[in-house]
């Protein structure tokens, strides 16, 4: 996610200057910084990445992002529409795993597990 005027910035300047995402409302076009990501913005361009992604039919996968991606690659293998994607949330620890499978028989779409140990 592009943090927009707050690229770069120390974490306290941050915190000072954040809008947080209203709890209800307009939250695909909220931005949190000026000029930063809105959720519409990660959702398709994530959205678009993944779909390159699965369209090279490899078998095993494997995608490396930040937790606040998560989210967005969750829902996006869902297939659930960026107009959607303004409240769910997937949190993830540093250095997990989240397993997503696709049913060979019927091609549904499963989260199997979300922030799972690697050890």
């Amino acid at each position: 996610m592009s943090f927009g005027d707050a690229e770069a910035k120390p974490r306290e300047w941050r915190n000072e200057h954040i809008t947080p995402l209203p709890a209800d409302g307009d939250r695909l076009n909220h931005r949190i910084y000026k000029n930063a990501e809105t959720r519409k913005d990660i959702g398709t361009r994530i959205r678009e990445c993944l779909n390159e992604i699965i369209a090279k039919k490899d078998e095993n996968l494997v995608i490396v992002s930040h937790g606040n991606a998560l989210t967005f690659i969750i829902m996006a293998w869902l297939r659930v529409p960026v107009e959607n994607m303004d409240y769910c949330n997937f949190r993830a620890a540093p250095a997990r795993i989240t397993f997503l499978h696709r049913d060979d028989l019927f091609g549904n779409r499963n989260v199997v597990y979300v922030c799972r140990d690697i050890i």
